[in-house]
């Protein structure tokens, strides 16, 4: 048998060691060791921001208009028109002229003459109204000055004019079947002879005790020394030759002026004759209506006739103002109305009123008419 050699000896010894090592450490198995590294978490604080308003100012456009028209028959020099307080100066041949100062929309307007050319007299037409839109319609009409043809030149204290016209006032409303019935409850009137003539006055009142649902009251004057219609034929009155205003002297009672601004029926009645259906007399009427701008102060007014309307032609087909004019003026009436029995004086003109919101300590609803002075035309 061969013996093993001293090498193998040794190395037979080494491993047996190695064995014996192995197991005294937990046996001969083979271990695996994972070694982890902690995971480190990082938060980020939450920040909470509060959004920034931004504000953007609001930006207001005001629309505004011009105020504009024609002139015709501008021969004289220094004419001035007015429209508040801008004024613009119309030079001699002229036939346009435009405001400086334009409108805000809705604002209103009112061309008035502030200065009348020299040796001329010029009248304004569609003068007032609302901004709206661009105004170019007013109309500046010159003419030769005309000498003023007197009305009437005032009032002597007992219902008459100073020129012998007779002056007579009305009035009615459904308190009292639409017919005043001359007692002080109702209505009533009354003139003085001023300390002149430009002084003098002439006024009536109409009023009920409760507020009337239809209402009207006038104050009429006749021309000189005419007291009356004629029942059947032509009546007398003043004659215009070229005169283009009516102006007179105007004002309310307070009660009527604090409700707003009174509106007023200027009506002419002209003197020829004429029968409708029926047999009935007529005479042709031209009306116009005011704004009563001055309230309870007696205020000075001036009327282009060219404002008014033919209310009544009487069955002239055709009638204009013009024509009605070339006939005698019977007549001036001043009226207030109201309710049931207003009246508009046609397409762009102003409906009347009367006192029926307004009471006195009395426990009345008065409407008061005053004239004060001369009445005329130029």
């Amino acid at each position: 048998m061969k013996q093993p050699t001293l090498a193998a000896f040794k190395f037979s010894v080494l491993a047996a060691a190695i064995a014996l090592g192995l197991s005294a450490c937990g046996g001969g198995s083979s271990s695996t060791t994972t070694s982890t590294t902690p995971s480190t978490s990082t938060t980020t604080p939450s920040t909470t921001t509060t959004p920034t308003t931004t504000t953007t100012p609001t930006t207001t456009t005001t629309t505004s208009y011009t105020i504009s028209g024609t002139v015709s028959g501008l021969t004289g020099s220094g004419l001035v028109l007015a429209n508040g307080t801008d004024t613009v100066s119309v030079p001699s041949g002229a036939t346009t002229f435009t405001f400086t100062n334009p409108v805000a929309s809705g604002g209103a307007y009112a061309v008035t003459v502030q200065t009348q050319p020299s040796g001329e007299s010029c009248t304004v037409s569609n003068g007032s109204g609302t901004a709206n839109s661009t105004v170019s319609n007013v109309t500046i009409s010159c003419g030769a000055t005309a000498s003023p043809v007197v009305f009437s030149q005032g009032f002597t204290g007992s219902g008459t004019t100073i020129d012998g016209g007779a002056v007579n006032g009305y009035g009615g409303s459904n308190e009292d079947g639409y017919n005043c019935n001359g007692t002080a409850q109702w209505c009533g009137g009354g003139s003085s002879a001023g300390t002149s003539a430009a002084t003098s006055s002439e006024y009536f009142y109409y009023q009920t005790p409760t507020p009337a649902t239809g209402e009207y009251v006038g104050l009429g004057v006749f021309a000189p020394n005419v007291k009356g219609y004629n029942g059947s034929g032509n009546t007398s009155g003043v004659t215009l030759s070229g005169q283009k205003t009516l102006t007179f002297t105007f004002n309310s009672n307070p009660e009527w002026a604090t409700q707003g601004t009174p509106n007023i029926m200027v009506e002419l009645t002209m003197g020829n004759y004429y029968t409708v259906a029926g047999g009935a007399a007529c005479r042709i009427q031209l009306q116009d209506v005011i704004a009563a701008t001055g309230g309870a102060t007696a205020t000075s007014y001036t009327v282009p006739l060219s404002d008014f309307i033919v209310a009544q032609n009487c069955g002239v087909s055709g009638m204009t103002v013009a024509q009605a004019l070339t006939q005698p003026i019977a007549s001036i009436d001043f009226q207030g109305d109201a309710g049931a029995s207003a009246i508009t004086a046609g397409v762009g003109k102003l409906t009347t009123n009367a006192n029926t919101t307004v009471v006195t300590s009395g426990g009345v609803y008065p409407t008061t008419l005053a004239l004060t002075g001369p009445i005329t035309f130029q």
